[in-house]
């Protein structure tokens, strides 16, 4: 045990080195964690609260009392910004872990187990790619709500396909190796095979693709906020900021713009991170 502790401990200080290396990914690193912080302190760092509506204050421009305006209600874009950021990045987290546990595990029994199994799982995987992902977002949300949960299993459940193909190439792949051979020779369960064997070694284009869903995870709650199909009121996200200010954008700029660029650059952090996590695995 403690041997195979000092192997993931060298083998991570190596990836760590390499990934220091990179500079848009460090700056995406960056990025990614001052957003983290801030919507995990959003409650603190917030000037002023974010829901709080005065209407003698309405469409005021960026000034210093309220660094990047304020909206409609008079409420401080800056503050929503910092709550919305929460709202984004923890619904973007959970419904991308949702999409692989769920292409993992499939793409996994999919790619070990072949025959039949293999083929109606990726038969299944060819019929769900052939729908526009926000026609079944919005089917899902029309029949079931768009409360966080509803959102995360709905996005998570129509997310999952591009994961188990992914994974499935991974393990046929694996399949061949000597040591997967030795495993089978021994005895060892087909489950224990998956999980103990197969799973961890198709961990590094797991972990570039997490970064790349989460980007994607984000783009696309921000999307429904925008139609109003995602966060309802009174929750906040980037997304449903931009909706408030979508019929004002002429006259009150500021509304959209900075939920706008926080979105963009959450994205562009994201993928950043994950071109570094490829050349560093």
């Amino acid at each position: 045990m403690h041997e195979r502790f000092v192997f993931y401990s060298v083998r991570m200080s190596k990836i760590w080195h390499r990934f220091k290396r990179q500079k848009l990914a460090c700056v995406g690193f960056v990025l990614i964690v001052s957003w983290t912080l801030l919507g995990f302190f959003a409650s603190i760092l917030a000037p002023h609260d974010p829901f709080e509506q005065v209407p003698n204050r309405r469409y005021q421009a960026p000034n210093p009392h309220h660094l990047c305006g304020t909206d409609q209600f008079g409420r401080d874009i800056l503050s929503r910004l910092l709550v919305g950021s929460r709202v984004s990045l923890s619904l973007g987290l959970a419904v991308t872990a949702v999409a692989l546990l769920i292409g993992s595990t499939l793409g996994a029994v999919a790619g070990n187990f072949g025959g039949a199994l293999d083929a109606v799982i990726m038969r299944g995987v060819d019929l769900l790619l052939s729908f526009p992902v926000i026609y079944l977002l919005v089917t899902g949300v029309a029949f079931f709500g768009a409360n966080w949960a509803i959102l995360v299993l709905v996005m998570g459940l129509t997310s999952w396909m591009d994961v188990a193909r992914l994974v499935r190439a991974e393990i046929l792949s694996l399949k061949e190796r000597d040591f997967i051979k030795a495993a089978q020779v021994l005895g060892l369960s087909q489950s224990r095979i998956v999980f103990r064997h197969l799973l961890p070694n198709a961990l590094s284009p797991l972990i570039v693709l997490f970064a790349l869903r989460l980007a994607d995870a984000i783009l696309l709650e921000s999307s429904l906020s925008f139609l109003g199909l995602g966060v309802q009121p009174p929750a906040v996200s980037w997304g449903s900021i931009i909706r408030d200010g979508r019929d004002v954008l002429a006259r009150a700029w500021w509304i959209v713009t900075f939920p706008g660029l926080a979105i963009v650059l959450t994205a562009m952090a994201l993928n950043w991170m994950a071109e570094g996590l490829r050349k560093s695995l």
